[in-house]
C-alpha cells in the first residue's frame, strides 16, 4: 500500500473488522448494564513526521533534519526504530540529515544533500 491509496479510503474502510466473538461479548457487556467503554477505539503508539515528504518522487523520500545536539543516544535509536517502521508501512525511504546549527553554509549543505539525493 502507498500514500495514494491509504489517502483514498474513507473512515469505515480504515476500521478493523469485528469478530463474531467481539460483537456477542459487546452486546452482553450492553445486556449486563455495562456501557462505559469504547468500542474498537483506535490507539495510535508511534507516530513520525519528516520535514519533507517527496512521495510522488520514484523511489518515494522522506527527509528529516536531524540537529546533532537533540538526535543523540536513546533519542537516535528511536529515530531510527520509527523511521524503519515509517519505511515498512509506507515504502518511503526516510533519510535523516544531521546539522550543526543554522546558518547559510548549514543551510546550503542540508539542501545540496536533499538535491542530490532526489536526482
Amino acid at each position: 500500500m502507498n500514500v495514494q491509496d491509504f489517502v483514498k479510503f474513507t473512515p469505515e474502510q480504515l476500521h478493523v473488522n469485528p469478530s463474531r466473538m467481539d460483537e456477542r461479548i459487546r452486546d452482553r457487556l450492553h445486556m449486563e448494564g455495562i456501557h462505559d467503554f469504547h468500542y474498537q477505539k483506535e490507539y495510535c503508539l508511534l507516530s513520525t513526521t519528516p520535514e519533507y515528504c517527496f512521495e510522488h518522487r520514484n523511489p518515494p523520500k522522506a527527509f528529516y533534519n536531524d540537529h546533532v545536539e537533540v538526535h543523540k543516544g536513546k533519542r537516535l535509536d528511536r529515530d531510527s526504530e520509527l523511521r524503519e517502521r515509517f519505511q515498512k508501512k509506507w515504502k518511503i525511504q526516510p533519510i535523516g540529515i544531521p546539522y550543526c546549527g543554522v546558518s547559510r553554509r548549514e543551510e546550503d549543505r542540508v539542501l545540496n544533500t536533499i538535491k542530490e539525493a532526489l536526482k
